[in-house]
């Protein structure tokens, strides 16, 4: 996870192997998190989150490929 600025973080693919893409949070009063890749490499989106102390629990799915 890259803190970009104060309420912008990445959430970087590291498996050149596999085919997935970044994900991006725009925090603030609510949260959104950006996520185009599969449901399967969510786990590196995760971690991230946990180390921020949140929890994929506690958002809300706009859309979901």
């Amino acid at each position: 996870m890259i803190k970009i600025q104060e309420g912008l973080y990445a959430f970087l693919w590291e498996n050149s192997r596999e085919n997935n893409c970044n994900a991006f949070l725009i925090s603030g009063e609510h949260n959104l998190l950006i996520d185009p890749g599969y449901r399967r490499f969510f786990g590196h989106v995760e971690r991230g989150l946990a180390t921020l102390g949140l929890s994929p629990d506690k958002r809300q799915t706009l859309w979901r490929n």
